[in-house]
């Protein structure tokens, strides 16, 4: 598959197969993101893979901590609004959505379980976390979604579905 044709057919899946992925797989995946371009070559992003018995007890907290209602403290707070152009899009992206599979974007329940099956990592069997160090500057954050990016066409490029999430 070439880099265009990759780029084009990648898609977020929020299905996917229980089968592990070979370590040597996943450690090449990995490897060739490690290629993504960053400021001063400064390579900031670090990686942890979950799998197994350790991703189903981080599965089980956070629906946990999700079912008390205890409020997320993420490091970069989601953004309280979007201008209206992006605003539309994501609107319209949910109403296409909501149409093709009869789900309703504002009831309630279906977005618990949406979050809920988000916390199950959509049943992957692995689940890849991508850190900086808190020292770091924001500008940082830009290099690791370039890795972030190559990670999902790597996969993509094995045969592999990806999905980035926010936890």
């Amino acid at each position: 598959m070439d880099a265009i044709e990759c780029i084009r057919t990648r898609m977020s899946i929020r299905k996917f197969r229980p089968e592990p992925i070979q370590k040597e797989i996943l450690m090449d995946i990995i490897n060739t993101a490690k290629w993504s371009p960053s400021y001063k070559n400064s390579q900031p992003w670090e990686v942890a893979i979950v799998s197994g018995a350790k991703k189903d007890e981080l599965s089980k907290r956070l629906i946990e901590v999700f079912e008390k209602g205890e409020k997320p403290m993420p490091d970069i707070p989601e953004p309280a609004s979007w201008p209206p152009q992006i605003e539309m899009r994501i609107k319209e992206l949910f109403r296409k959505r909501g149409e093709k599979f009869g789900l309703d974007f504002s009831d309630p329940e279906y977005i618990k379980k949406a979050k809920i099956a988000n916390f199950r990592f959509y049943n992957a069997p692995h689940g890849i976390f991508l850190f900086q160090d808190a020292s770091l500057p924001l500008w940082s954050l830009f290099d690791i979604g370039l890795f972030a990016q190559s990670l999902m066409l790597a996969a993509h490029a094995n045969g592999l579905g990806s999905a980035s999430m926010s936890l």
